[in-house]
């Protein structure tokens, strides 16, 4: 009869340590899919990242190269879209021949990721033109 005790006992264990054992299984599936799903977060975000500020540059180089006086640098607020990003610009008259440019990049669905830049164009110093 003891025996038989003793062998109830030893079923109810082993059902106990199987129970566990997948418990820590799935937990480990868990926390593994969660880093994951981090790390493939975490990569859309840097690469958003990247455009956001490869696109700022552009934009930058774009308004330096343009002349003086072109419609992009009258003076007011700019703006214009490209795909999710909103790239806004506002140009300021500090004299005759220097305009302040805020320039602000943003993406629609992340708030948080705003970039900008502040620079100025002179129209003293213009490229040289060779032939």
């Amino acid at each position: 009869m003891t025996n038989l005790i003793r062998m109830k006992q030893k079923k109810g264990f082993l059902l106990i340590e199987a129970i566990i054992a997948l418990l820590l299984v799935s937990l480990a599936f868990i926390m593994i899919a969660q880093i994951m799903s981090f790390a493939v977060d975490a990569q859309q975000k840097s690469q958003l990242r990247f455009t956001m500020l490869a696109t700022l540059e552009y934009q930058q180089n774009l308004l330096i190269s343009n002349p003086f006086d072109s419609p992009a640098l009258t003076v007011g607020h700019h703006s214009r879209t490209e795909g999710n990003l909103t790239i806004t610009w506002s140009v300021k008259d500090l004299s005759v021949a220097l305009k302040e440019i805020d320039l602000a990049i943003g993406h629609a669905r992340y708030a948080l990721f705003k970039r900008s830049l502040h620079f100025y164009k002179s129209s003293i110093l213009k490229e040289n033109k060779y032939d």
